[in-house]
């Protein structure tokens, strides 16, 4: 056994001392100061307020959402619910039920209209309220780092100082902003042409709206004999063959290769009033995507259970398919039950993008194997290629043979799955496999196709073409080779209202514009804050009427414009909702207390207050039993891009 030598023991004793002294000494110590836990305590806190101050005015704030005119990018007070009829799940405005100063208001939102299906339903009390999400905001950029264009960006109102605003920042000092077909453009000062903004990757992904989701199909409709969105071609035309055969419930679709006989279906299937319009043939097969939209009557009918008898005598659904507009269901919500028409949406959105999952399968020949994506905007069908056999990606544009077909390198192989994404936005072509873009050497681009060409007044591709037959199927798939399609969701850009006092023809009295343009159902006041196409009708079927009529959409494309001028350290704000923002494109009006007479369109660089950054803290979810939303919903944490 081991035994601690003389030494060692000393040196422990004179250690055990020590450490008693010590102690001895932190008792008189605390006798004679009895209050320097306390002090230590209080210098702490002071200590941890001064670098929370500092880091509030210099580095980061949070701040709550108040309002949706950043929806769906950002959500103010809200409420999120799922379909009833195709367990979709979306979100609509609730901040009628407060007002400026969070004073709960007489008003309750009692339902809303779901963007997949349509149905206007009725809330329950499980459907509660949910205040704005919470952000996270960089004050550091704006105060050491200028705003970059589309930052979302935190600021005081031009006219309340008091009151702080949220939105994306798209116009930079010295620069004039046209808002026209849904798009923005800009011109430096002393520059001879405007040209379009293009949004970077990431906000251009995030500011993308959901029109179709094939994961959620409206099941009670289509088991009534309504026909589904996305249907082969043939079938379509009732050939009495099959090329794309429906699976996992019209969800997903597979392609053997080959047309095959067509099965009698289960049930009748009603047909639309306008068919297909007629296309060149190819050796492709083509599944084709219809706008297919139910009116508020025939939901009512459907939910007892029957199509309205009108509908089940003729077999032919009146008013169908219908263009693709900027219908957004935050803006649906119901205070009463009625379903306006302008829950429909009134502009017409031709730029949209596609994606899906293919899996491909071994081709009987390989040298053929083609597959190909299709969009459609003003008549004008743009494509992108793959070639199987080659390993290619190519853009294309078939009746634009002016536009120089672009070709890059991609490998599609048999038995794997793809994520594909095409996108024809902003004036450009933009294709994405497994979430990666490929870099065409044109970028994709064709703005020099819509600009006046070097002695030319007419472009090839005007911006204010009007949409025609072809935009009625503005989304197709083609293929000549094996494959599976999961996960179909079409998806628009947002669509931009040019309104307020900087719109060009704002001087024309409404009686002048009817002259001027051709209107199908009056005419609003120039200075309406949210339809630029000036539709009014009450007739939800008046308007679907419209919307499936080509020969009523003469000048339909022409839309009005804005101009706003931006001088030095100014910025021009537009909400990401822009039919339901306050924001530069409205401020302008006469305040004898500012310079000029009048509230200016702009925010001066001295009111930003930062960049925000994050969504540290969306809607919590419910706790089972209650009505308290105090689970942290970590899925909807999220960059704000």
């Amino acid at each position: 056994m081991f035994q601690p030598s003389d030494k060692q023991t000393e040196s422990a004793q004179v250690k055990e001392a020590v450490s008693r002294l010590e102690n001895r000494r932190e008792i008189l110590d605390a006798l004679r100061n009895p209050f320097r836990g306390i002090r230590e305590l209080f210098e702490t806190l002071a200590i941890a307020l001064f670098l929370a101050t500092i880091f509030k005015f210099y580095e980061a704030e949070a701040y709550v959402i108040p309002t949706g005119s950043m929806a769906t990018t950002l959500m103010g007070r809200h409420k999120d619910v799922s379909c009833q009829a195709c367990g979709y799940r979306f979100q609509v405005s609730a901040s009628e039920e407060r007002d400026r100063e969070n004073h709960a208001t007489s008003t309750e939102v009692l339902g809303g209209t779901c963007p997949q299906c349509r149905l206007t339903q009725r809330f329950t009390s499980r459907d509660i309220s949910f205040s704005g999400d919470r952000v996270l905001v960089n004050k550091f950029i704006g105060n050491f780092r200028p705003i970059q264009r589309w930052d979302v960006t935190v600021f005081r109102s031009p006219s309340d100082p008091k009151t702080n605003y949220i939105k994306r920042f798209v116009g930079l000092p010295e620069e004039d902003i046209r808002i026209q077909y849904g798009n923005l453009y800009v011109q430096k000062e002393g520059a001879a042409e405007s040209r379009i903004l293009r949004k970077p990757l990431p906000s251009f992904l995030r500011m993308l709206r959901v029109v179709y989701d094939n994961d959620f199909p409206p099941y009670p409709l289509e088991d009534l004999g309504w026909p589904p969105r996305w249907q082969d071609q043939r079938v379509i035309n009732r050939e009495g063959t099959v090329a794309w055969q429906p699976t996992e419930e019209g969800r997903n679709f597979y392609f053997p290769g080959e047309a095959v006989a067509a099965a009698e279906p289960s049930r009748p299937v009603l047909e639309c009033a306008r068919k297909l319009p007629e296309r060149e043939s190819d050796s492709l097969q083509w599944l084709r995507y219809r706008h297919i939209i139910p009116t508020f009557r025939q939901w009512t009918s459907a939910a007892a259970g029957s199509l309205p008898s009108d509908l089940k005598q003729r077999g032919v659904i009146p008013n169908n398919p219908q263009l693709i507009t900027d219908m957004t269901a935050y803006n649906t919500p119901e205070t009463s039950m009625h379903h306006p028409a302008a829950s429909m949406g009134y502009n017409w959105t031709g730029e949209l993008a596609v994606s899906l999952n293919a899996t491909f399968y071994e081709p009987k020949d390989a040298s053929s194997a083609q597959f190909v994506l299709e969009l459609v905007q003003g008549n004008i069908p743009v494509r992108v290629r793959f070639d199987i056999a080659a390993g290619t990606a190519s853009l294309e544009m078939p009746t634009v043979p002016q536009f120089e077909t672009q070709t890059v390198p991609c490998t599609l192989l048999p038995g794997k799955t793809y994520s594909l994404f095409f996108s024809n936005i902003d004036e450009q072509l933009r294709v994405l496999v497994n979430k990666k873009e490929l870099p065409f050497p044109g970028e994709g681009k064709y703005d020099y196709l819509c600009a006046p060409l070097a002695g030319s007044d007419v472009a090839l591709l005007p911006r204010n073409r009007d949409p025609g037959e072809l935009d009625l199927t503005p989304v197709s798939i083609g293929a000549s080779t094996p494959v599976k399609v999961e996960h179909l969701k079409i998806m628009r850009d947002t669509y931009y209202i040019a309104l307020g006092s900087a719109l060009e023809d704002a001087s024309l009295s409404a009686p002048v514009l009817k002259e001027k343009r051709l209107y199908r159902f009056g005419v609003r006041d120039p200075f309406d804050h949210f339809y630029s196409q000036m539709l009014e009708t009450d007739s939800e079927e008046e308007m679907a009427k419209f919307l499936s009529d080509p020969e009523m959409w003469t000048d339909y494309g022409n839309t009005r414009a804005a101009l706003l001028h931006l001088g030095a350290d100014q910025y021009l704000a537009l909400g990401d909702n822009s039919s339901n923002s306050d924001d530069s494109r409205s401020w302008t009006h006469p305040d004898p207390d500012w310079p000029g007479g009048k509230v200016p369109h702009t925010v001066d660089r001295s009111l930003v207050l930062g960049k925000a950054v994050s969504v540290y803290w969306p809607h919590g979810s419910v706790i089972p039993g209650t009505r308290l939303p105090f689970i942290p919903n970590f899925a909807k944490m999220r960059k704000i891009r």
